[in-house]
């Protein structure tokens, strides 16, 4: 597949690349439908993960490190007791990966 995407024009990949994230937009709405956030979301929701970046400012360096080990390892323990990251997440992590290329 890499060798097809070598000879291919920007505006194409640009538009696969929008095509394989809008599927991950239709599996959120499905998931939040189903009222399942978890899966939608991952272990917290946007605001108390907005809500803990705002707190890093007045905080020691220790502190943030500690906090951000923490979540690192909630996440890991919700990962793996779910099986999959959430599709906040896989968006993410897909997003990252095309974006690098």
């Amino acid at each position: 597949m890499a060798a097809r995407l070598q000879g291919a024009d920007p505006a194409s990949l640009r538009r696969r690349r929008r095509a394989y994230l809008q599927w991950f937009d239709v599996l959120r709405n499905v998931a939040e439908d189903d009222a399942d956030r978890d899966m939608a979301f991952g272990p917290d929701d946007v605001g108390s993960a907005a809500r803990r970046e705002l707190a890093k400012d007045g905080r020691p360096e220790w502190r943030n490190a500690l906090s951000a080990l923490l979540d690192r390892a909630t996440r890991a323990r919700w990962e793996w007791m779910r099986g999959y990251p959430s599709i906040r997440d896989r968006r993410a992590r897909l997003e990252a990966r095309l974006g690098a290329r």
